[in-house]
């Protein structure tokens, strides 16, 4: 009899439900676990991505600035007195012209515009005093990179100058060169606008006292003044603050941001990484760990199914078996499983088992034909009755012979039928002779009753 949910099938089910199980644990932390890691090292990729950058933008600032500081030191000194001269020598400068793609420019010790290229009329004698970077260059007698300030120049652009003092020989400043980048040009700090991370992620640059976007994608944005309070990890990297964490940008848009401060004027570089994006990578890892669990799933139960099909063969041959015991008889009840297990130790207790209980029916038949044949072959009518009830089980070949009946029919009859029904020979009295033999007299049935044949006869038995 085939089992709709047996043991191989308890088993298969259980051992699937707790793999299944344990698989969902395991892929729960290992999702767990990589979505942090993966956040951790976004995170620090991303830190470690701008503070490179603002190593190179300070190389670049400082490379730049200093061939600016170069060019002072090669400025004829008839040149310093000579405007021509002085417009002839900065035309010569074209690589710095290149790097300084809105101008560059000699000043005189009072701040007044002696030489400019490229030339623009009647910008001579322009007095530029006022600039905040001559005045720190005349105060420090150093080089100085300013911070955005609008240009005087009819395109009105916001404009980042380094100076360059030139000095006598007695270490007084006989004149400043300077060079102006674009902040809407063609030039080194245009070009961090241009570095993207992922899809949407980008650098921004700002001022750090005055707060000022230097540059930005969004070219609208620059020479922009970020308020106090508008981004307060803003605020934080302008306290000082250094690292990457999540904010909500200008547009209101949550971003991973990291600071990190330049050497040149402390100027901050920033990285703005969606947060979307993030969520998007660990939304792929998710669906890539969610496909390779299920998997293993399935691998894991198909390989479950046929080793437990495998480990429980033996036991399923023993239990059919032993089915079809009663449909075979005797024929064939040996077992033949050579496991070295329980099942395999079972196996040969049940052939023995099996054996031993042939050995006892063989004897039980042999033993019964035995008694057949001397109850049958007793020259006197033998009865054997119920205790009880009087009512006849068996009789020998004899009672049949003398009382007309077949076996069959004999075994039908009541007792009560084979007596006279007349005192001492009623079935009460029968019953108690019965009685009295059951309890270890056999003399009492022999006291004599008188019987009734089939055809009515009477006599003494």
């Amino acid at each position: 009899m085939a089992h709709r949910f047996g043991l191989k099938a308890k088993i298969t089910a259980a051992v699937s439900v707790l793999v299944i199980f344990l698989m969902s644990t395991v892929s729960s932390l290992m999702f767990s676990y990589f979505e942090n890691q993966l956040k951790t090292a976004i995170t620090q990729d991303q830190f470690v991505t701008v503070t490179c950058l603002a190593d190179e933008i300070d190389k670049t600032l400082t490379a730049a600035h200093n061939q600016l500081i170069d060019a002072a030191l090669r400025i004829p000194q008839e040149a310093l007195g000579n405007p021509d001269k002085a417009q002839v020598f900065l035309e010569s400068m074209t690589g710095l012209q290149r790097i300084f793609d809105n101008h560059i420019s000699i000043l005189s010790p009072a701040g007044k515009v002696f030489a400019e290229a490229p030339f623009v009329a009647n910008r001579r004698g322009t007095d530029l005093s006022y600039r905040l970077y001559y005045k720190n260059t005349v105060t420090s007698k150093a080089p100085v990179i300013s911070d955005p300030y609008i240009s005087s120049l009819v395109q009105k652009h916001p404009l980042v100058m380094m100076t360059a003092p030139v000095f006598d020989k007695d270490k007084n400043i006989v004149g400043i060169l300077s060079g102006a980048m674009d902040l809407m040009g063609e030039n080194v700090l245009k070009d961090i606008s241009h570095v993207t991370l992922g899809h949407a992620g980008y650098l921004f640059l700002t001022t750090r006292e005055s707060r000022i976007v230097i540059m930005h994608p969004e070219a609208d944005r620059i020479f922009e003044h970020i308020p106090l309070g508008a981004n307060l990890f803003y605020d934080k990297a302008v306290n000082g603050f250094e690292g990457t964490g999540e904010t909500v940008n200008f547009s209101g848009i949550p971003m991973l941001t990291s600071f990190k401060h330049l050497k040149v004027n402390g100027w901050i570089l920033a990285t703005d990484y969606p947060v979307s994006e993030v969520h998007r990578m660990i939304l792929d890892l998710e669906k890539k760990i969610l496909a390779a669990a299920l998997i293993g799933i399935v691998c894991l139960l198909i390989a479950i199914f046929y080793l437990i099909r495998y480990l429980t063969f033996p036991l399923v041959t023993f239990t059919r078996h032993v089915e079809a015991l009663p449909e075979n008889g005797t024929a064939d009840t040996h077992l033949d499983i050579n496991t070295h297990d329980e099942i395999g130790t079972l196996s040969k207790a049940f052939n023995a088992m099996i054996a031993d209980l042939d050995r006892q029916k063989k004897a039980l038949t042999k033993s019964e034909e035995k008694y057949r044949t001397i109850f049958n072959s007793a020259n006197d009518s033998l009865f054997i009755q119920d205790v009880h009830t009087g009512a006849i089980l068996d009789v020998n070949q004899k009672m049949c012979e003398m009382y007309g009946y077949s076996r069959e029919e004999a075994l039908q009859i009541d007792v009560g039928e084979l007596s006279v029904g007349a005192p001492p020979y009623t079935i009460q009295d029968a019953l108690k002779l019965i009685s009295k033999t059951a309890q270890g007299d056999p003399r009492s049935i022999l006291n004599g009753r008188r019987r009734i044949s089939r055809d009515g006869c009477s006599g003494l038995i």
